[in-house]
């Protein structure tokens, strides 16, 4: 994939899918050396297909789809068909790796942000980060999202903190 997106590091090659910023921060949580295996790993949870679960599978999907162009609009490469694919992969990809939470409105764009930055693969596991190391999860919850227990102000600063690290417009919620 030829990088068409952040403009991070000028000074790489046109065909290097991630920035330092992103692959610096997986470094941090993650062994880089095992990139490839993630890469695999990454590469079968697109794939799953629950048969038992369609319903679920199917009511996923479309509010992935009705999201995806409320995603970036004036970001050329959340326009671009490749740019649309991948950050929709992405997103079925998060609502299977934890199926108890699924994909919840909002998450496409920090998915959005992280991909920006990297290729599919670094942007998953910079979110599984975020979501279960910095405790992401826990805004997603149902339980969470009804409670009163955590202001909505709180949830938006959180958001807010980590995409300012990778969002391209860097506008805040």
């Amino acid at each position: 994939m030829n990088r068409t997106q952040c403009k991070c590091d000028e000074n790489l090659k046109k065909d290097f899918e991630n920035c330092s910023q992103s692959l610096e921060w997986l470094k941090i949580h993650y062994d880089i050396k095992k990139l490839d295996n993630m890469r695999n790993d990454y590469q079968q949870l697109c794939k799953i297909e629950i048969a038992d679960q369609q319903q679920w599978i199917t009511k996923q999907r479309k509010q992935i789809e009705r999201d995806l162009m409320r995603t970036f609009p004036n970001e050329p490469f959340f326009q671009q068909k490749q740019g649309k694919e991948a950050l929709q992969r992405l997103l079925y990809t998060i609502a299977i790796y934890d199926m108890g939470v699924g994909y919840v409105q909002g998450m496409n764009f920090l998915a959005g942000a992280l991909l920006y930055h990297s290729e599919e693969c670094v942007a998953f596991w910079n979110y599984v980060t975020l979501y279960e190391r910095l405790q992401l999860r826990d805004i997603y919850l149902e339980s969470s999202l009804q409670s009163q227990d955590r202001p909505s102000w709180v949830i938006k600063a959180h958001i807010n903190s980590v995409i300012v690290m990778y969002e391209p417009t860097k506008k805040t919620l």
